[in-house]
């Protein structure tokens, strides 16, 4: 057995990276690693913010067209639009601070 060890040991180059430091990363990667997570989150929460506001908002406006009749393509629009700004600052906001 300590043979076998002793020839991977022997074996094995300096240009292939050894356990001990394969997995280990530079301090600079750790933080673009953690940037990078912190801007997907970003993307993802806002997504999903989206997805729930289309959701709610179309619920609610269905609910208004039944009740009040036909809701016109200019206020509906003006209601996409102001999601989308709300978005938009969320985005902004999110993105713009640092992760810690």
């Amino acid at each position: 057995m300590r043979t076998a060890i002793k020839r991977l040991v022997s074996v094995r180059s300096p240009e292939k990276a050894s356990f001990r430091n394969y997995n280990i990363l530079q301090g600079n990667q750790v933080n673009e690693i953690n940037g990078c997570v912190h801007h997907w989150l970003a993307i993802l929460c806002i997504f999903g913010l989206l997805m729930l506001t289309l959701t709610l908002g179309l619920s609610r406006d269905s609910k208004r067209l039944s009740d009040a009749g036909d809701l016109g393509a200019e206020e509906l629009q003006s209601c996409a639009e102001g999601v989308a700004e709300g978005i938009t600052g969320m985005a902004k906001e999110l993105l713009s601070s640092k992760p810690e």
